[in-house]
């Protein structure tokens, strides 16, 4: 969806819609809601309410950001909402806080300084002068909202310049039936400046050391550097931006499953997961490498399909292992999703301190990003070790060539570390 105010995006010389003039992603330019997105409705409704989890939940918000050489703005609108059909939970206290600055140089010399209002629907309730917090009473199925106001400063002009995004925390206290807890809600601003599309990208030709006689070589694959996603970003936006400028009809664009994830809000906190029994007891079959060798990795699993499938996926995974040397079936036992989870250290700062679920949906993207762009679209799943252990294609375009796309993504273009380069254009033909 194009912002207000902002027209149409143009069409490169072969018909492929990319960003143009001042219409980019995120919130550089204007208010991005991120709001209700489908990270948020998603995570309502798997959490389950127990308590670590009273039912209340804080979304992550519409954010607008403004930049000089001596000071980075951002303000944002966020909702709480109780999600619970009968209780009435207290929220008596929060806190926000910089949880932490990331940028290409030191941080130490910039200061911060948050303002929180409330806006809360009870005039009696109205926002303070010496910004005090009201305690305040969530009904059953009621919200309310708070703007809040981050100012970034810094007296050398080069530090501001290289910092590129700002993570913060906002505690809060709920207070109701299942007792007094503490909860909180992490958000991820990326402040820096947006990368140039180079005029003459370094495309790169096929492996030769991966792909044997026989196989489709006639193509060339360029991994695409973006700036810091967030959950203020939309796919279809990101390709326009970034590929739309260097496209031709036929290309074909990769999204990985993880940045798309990470587009859509699915990032969790490990402070917001309580592993249950089930969770502490089935992550003890798995290799220490897993994703689901933790009891709050395990435990994200078991939110999304259930204690029950979980467990006999386990017990049913490993007889078939010890008695018929069948591997892997408990990933077939517990859905797609089981394969999907990173855990922290799973992907790039600052989200490899978060466990990361599949994306939802991929192929309704894939579709999306071919309506709206003409490019062929695949959402997949590749790290550096592709070659042997197989690349997962989560969803497709109609009419995109699977075959080409594998042999193209064998080797991981995109590389497996801090690169930054989420989407890979693929140009069949030499």
């Amino acid at each position: 969806m194009i912002p207000p105010g902002h027209t149409h995006s143009p069409r490169n010389r072969f018909g492929i819609v990319q960003a143009g003039g001042t219409y980019a992603p995120g919130y550089h330019e204007g208010v991005k809601r991120g709001g209700d997105s489908a990270g948020d409705c998603a995570l309502m409704k798997v959490v389950p309410l127990n308590d670590r989890n009273c039912g209340v939940h804080l979304n992550r918000g519409s954010w607008s950001l403004h930049k000089t050489k001596s000071e980075i703005t951002l303000e944002g609108n966020m909702i709480f909402k109780n999600t619970t059909a009968k209780n009435e939970i207290f929220v008596p206290e929060i806190d926000f806080r910089v949880h932490r600055l990331l940028g290409s140089a030191s941080v130490r010399e910039i200061s911060s300084e948050i303002r929180i209002i409330p806006h809360h629907p009870d005039a009696e309730y109205s926002a303070r002068a010496d910004e005090y917090w009201f305690g305040y009473i969530l009904v059953a199925e009621g919200s309310t909202e708070i703007s809040v106001t981050l100012r970034l400063t810094s007296q050398d002009e080069d530090k501001l310049g290289a910092l590129e995004m700002c993570w913060l925390e906002c505690k809060y206290l709920t207070y109701g039936p299942h007792g007094r807890i503490w909860k909180s809600q992490h958000v991820c601003l990326p402040v820096g400046d947006l990368p140039v599309v180079p005029a003459q990208p370094l495309w790169r030709p096929p492996s030769t050391k991966y792909l044997q006689d026989g196989n489709n070589m006639e193509f060339r694959r360029l991994a695409l550097k973006t700036h810091l996603l967030s959950h203020l970003d939309d796919p279809v936006d990101v390709i326009k931006r970034y590929a739309g400028p260097i496209c031709q009809k036929g290309d074909i664009v990769t999204i990985g499953e993880s940045p798309l994830a990470i587009m859509q809000g699915r990032i969790i906190h490990p402070d917001a997961v309580r592993p249950g029994f089930v969770a502490k007891f089935c992550c003890r079959f798995f290799q220490p490498t897993s994703s689901l060798a933790t009891a709050c990795g395990m435990q994200s699993l078991v939110n999304i399909v259930g204690p029950l499938r979980v467990l006999m996926a386990t017990l049913m995974g490993g007889f078939l292992q010890i008695l018929l040397r069948k591997k892997g079936m408990f990933y077939r036992l517990a859905g797609k999703e089981s394969g999907l989870i990173d855990d922290i250290t799973g992907t790039i700062p600052p989200y490899d301190q978060f466990i990361l679920p599949g994306p939802l949906d991929p192929q309704g993207v894939c579709d999306r990003v071919f309506r709206d762009t003409g490019l062929h679209c695949a959402v997949v799943d590749v790290n550096d070790k592709t070659y042997y252990l197989g690349m997962k294609i989560l969803g497709s375009s109609e009419g995109c060539p699977v075959e080409l796309m594998r042999n193209a993504l064998i080797d991981n273009p995109s590389g497996n570390a801090d690169e930054r380069t989420p989407l890979v254009l693929i140009r069949p033909g030499l």
